[in-house]
């Protein structure tokens, strides 16, 4: 793994060690050192992001704002990975996106982080699946 790119650095780590965690799932080795690596990897998070839907019924019939007692949270990410061999030439470039979606209680007061998480750990699982490296 050369780099992971991520305009939204808090997911740099989870995507990382989930894509390793589904590489050495496959039964394919994963070393750190670039000298002793057949393939390097790069991944990108080219987008990632989250919206919040407020539950007006709520606020029209019983006036409980900002306590709402569910609120839809709603993440999407597009991630591409690209595998070069020893020579520097690209063998894989694949790119799957998104979208997850969570109802909380008192979601206002929840980040869309963990749904934006969700959705690029999704897009890994994706990816993987469809990857074949020799």
């Amino acid at each position: 793994m050369e780099k992971v790119n991520s305009p939204e650095g808090y997911l740099i780590d989870p995507v990382k060690t989930y894509f390793i965690e589904k590489i050495r799932a496959k039964g394919i080795e994963v070393v750190y050192d670039k000298a002793q690596a057949d393939y390097i990897a790069e991944l990108t998070i080219v987008s990632a992001n989250s919206r919040r839907s407020f539950n007006w019924v709520f606020l029209f019939l019983f006036y409980f704002w900002p306590i709402v007692p569910a609120t839809t949270v709603q993440g999407d990410a597009i991630v591409a990975v690209r595998i070069f061999d020893i020579n520097g030439q690209e063998v894989v470039f694949d790119q799957a996106g998104s979208v997850k979606s969570g109802m909380w209680f008192f979601g206002d007061f929840v980040s869309g982080n963990s749904v934006k998480r969700d959705a690029a750990l999704d897009c890994i699982n994706k990816i993987v699946s469809r990857l074949n490296i020799r």
